[in-house]
């Protein structure tokens, strides 16, 4: 709870929370995470376990879920909220399932049946909500999940449901949803508003982030809905609008130092540097809201959350009255981010489509797997770092000797290292006489070079330079080998040759440990890629017809309930990717963005194909299915209803 500044209420505060907890309950960052992870796919199967009561389909859902390849995903070995947010999505859908699946056993207290349940769904909702700020995602699934419930109320037949687990009447079975749901609720009110409280007690701001707050958003709205004298997709807030923003806003015509000034030039490099928009001379909509946040906190208006949300709200009331009142040409009242709709988003949408489902399905971005890659930076970040997170994944530095000569036939070489990204590297080049070299080639000018460095070899580069002519790069990893490195880059004027390289053998065992974990990861990865695809096709079928034909596919409803929940949110997550792909253009069909939707991907598919299992074994058993009787929950009478649950 330090000062305010405009990063301190950006994101969602549980992330930094779980980051805490495992420091002081001392375990390493990475470890805490898949622990998350484990623990949300081991809830997950035991659910499975429960309603089927096999061990053998728990197991194999347990195992495809452990083995997501995106775990191991190098975006995600960074500190990253994407790692802890893929449990927490997963955790809420299956507990939300538990929730409204109640068993009507008269010996639970209401501890158990009520208050444990509540209170798990709205901790763990509210842990989703206060990580990342697209939330509503996954409000779909929940909503057929629940819809599925209250069918199996009024429906007990085409839910399935045996005798045994009927309720005495509908409204016991209300009550044993409602009451947990409720429980729910309140404990996510809670929650939510003691984070919201919190930051209004010390910032003056009650609000969870201000990508929430209704005055940022206003703002942003208000400056996006000025029309543009030429419209360009992914330009938001170009420069005609920025110029009627000034002639009719005071608070506007403070940031424009800003925005036209250090602020927006920074900014304007970032999106040139990553962005697709050409000419480039206007800041992309995905950096747009941050050189807003900016260019106010550059104005000084960001000393408290108080101050920011009054700027924040004087701004969109100047600019919206403006355009009330017809002093500027605006598009309708609007708030939020994403830009005023134009049907050419939907037609980049639909280009989108496919190369995101795919990606959702595959699991795994294109290109082999190389393990994550060893921490870059300052030393002090560094440091901060493995502080926190008790420890980094540096790359080695094993000291290394290498001996050699270099020769050239315009001048004597002269010889240095460069590195990457290492800020601190200890290198050493002594020259030598070579006279050994001038009788062997008494046409090039040469020296003998003494190379002693800790430098990774991949992360550094040997630089010969000749007095008249380009520079020549050998890689270090190239270097330390013995031997002769001729006609380097097609010039056959200069010559390298290595004659011992000592060292840097230390961690030899720690690499092939490593190279061999890498090596798993990528078959695994592989086979997720290849199959799901077709799997995840196959099992979407196998769930529309076991909600269709629910005698002839007789999946418990819960377990129905658990895979059109995750296909759902698979799809909800897939539209909702596309469309920012043709709003924002970020590449959005990688392993980075598509990560929390990976467990649903696996859920389904493993309940699709299971239905199509429960289908096959029914039929080549039974043939056709045997009556058998159902207790009417409303009546108390029995009536004959076909009944095949799995063991």
């Amino acid at each position: 709870m330090g000062a305010y500044d405009n990063l301190t209420l950006a994101k969602g505060m549980f992330y930094p929370l779980f980051m805490a907890l495992t420091f002081w309950l001392s375990i390493p960052l990475i470890i805490a995470e898949h622990l998350a992870y484990l623990a949300a796919s081991a809830l997950t199967a035991g659910l499975v376990r429960r309603k089927t009561r096999s061990n053998r389909i728990a197991l194999v859902l347990f195992a495809l879920l452990a083995f997501n390849p995106v775990s191991w995903n190098y975006n995600l070995a960074r500190v990253i909220r994407q790692s802890l947010y893929l449990s927490l999505c997963l955790a809420v859908l299956t507990i939300l399932v538990i929730v409204a699946f109640p068993a009507p056993r008269s010996n639970k207290g209401i501890w158990r049946s009520c208050v444990w349940p509540g209170l798990s769904l709205g901790l763990v909702t509210a842990a989703y909500w206060l990580t990342r700020e697209e939330g509503v995602w996954l409000l779909p699934a929940a909503a057929v999940v629940l819809t599925i419930a209250c069918l199996g109320i009024y429906r007990p037949g085409w839910s399935l449901t045996p005798s045994e687990s009927l309720f005495k009447d509908r409204r016991a079975h209300w009550k044993a949803i409602a009451l947990p749901l409720v429980v729910a609720v309140g404990t996510f009110t809670f929650a939510v508003f003691l984070v919201a409280g919190i930051n209004y007690r010390h910032y003056g701001i009650f609000e969870t982030t201000e990508f929430r707050a209704s005055a940022f958003m206003r703002a942003h709205g208000a400056i996006t809905r000025i029309k543009h004298d030429h419209w360009r997709r992914l330009i938001s807030f170009p420069k005609d609008a920025r110029q009627r923003a000034y002639q009719v806003s005071p608070a506007a015509r403070e940031l424009e130092p800003f925005l036209e000034g250090a602020v927006g030039q920074a900014w304007l490099y970032n999106s040139c540097t990553a962005g697709s928009v050409r000419p480039c001379d206007e800041v992309e909509i995905g950096w747009g809201m941050w050189e807003l946040r900016d260019a106010v906190a550059a104005a000084g208006h960001y000393g408290t959350g108080a101050d920011a949300m009054h700027f924040y709200d004087q701004l969109a009331d100047q600019i919206n009255s403006a355009c009330s009142e017809g002093r500027i040409p605006c598009l309708p009242p609007r708030s939020g981010f994403q830009p005023p709709f134009r049907r050419e988003y939907l037609d980049e949408a639909f280009k989108a489509l496919k190369p995101v489902t795919m990606a959702t399905l595959r699991m795994n971005d294109p290109g082999p797997i190389s393990g994550s890659s060893p921490s870059v930076g300052p030393p002090d970040g560094i440091t901060m770092f493995t502080d926190v997170i008790d420890g980094v994944y540096l790359a080695q530095k094993n000291p290394i000797v290498i001996d050699g000569w270099a020769a050239a036939l315009s001048g004597t070489p002269t010889l240095h290292l460069v590195a990457h990204n290492q800020p601190e590297v200890q290198a050493s080049i002594a020259l030598l006489p070579s006279p050994d070299v001038f009788k062997v080639f008494p046409k090039f000018q040469s020296t003998r070079f003494d190379l002693k460095t800790d430098c990774p070899l991949t992360e550094c580069d040997f630089v010969i330079d000749v007095p008249g002519k380009a520079e020549t790069i050998i890689p270090l990893a190239q270097l330390a080998h013995h031997g002769a490195i001729t006609d380097f880059s097609g010039n056959p004027e200069r010559m390298v040759f290595v004659d011992m390289v000592s060292g840097g053998d230390e961690y030899q065992l720690q690499e092939s440990r490593r190279a061999l974990k890498v090596k798993t990861a990528a078959l695994l990865a592989s086979l997720y890629a290849r199959f799901f695809p077709l799997l995840a096709t196959a099992a979407v079928f196998g769930l529309l017809l076991a909600t269709i034909f629910r005698r002839r596919f007789p999946l418990p409803a819960s377990l129905l309930a658990l895979g059109l929940g995750s296909a759902t949110a698979v799809a909800t997550y897939i539209v909702l990717m596309t469309y920012l792909k043709a709003t924002a253009d970020m590449n959005v069909a990688t392993v980075l963005y598509l990560s929390p939707s990976s467990p649903f991907v696996i859920s389904f598919t493993t309940l699709g194909l299971y239905a199509w299992y429960v289908a096959l074994r029914h039929w080549a058993l039974s043939g056709e299915p045997q009556p058998a009787q159902l207790t009417d929950s409303q009546s108390g009478n029995t009536r004959p209803e076909q009944v095949n649950l799995p063991s």
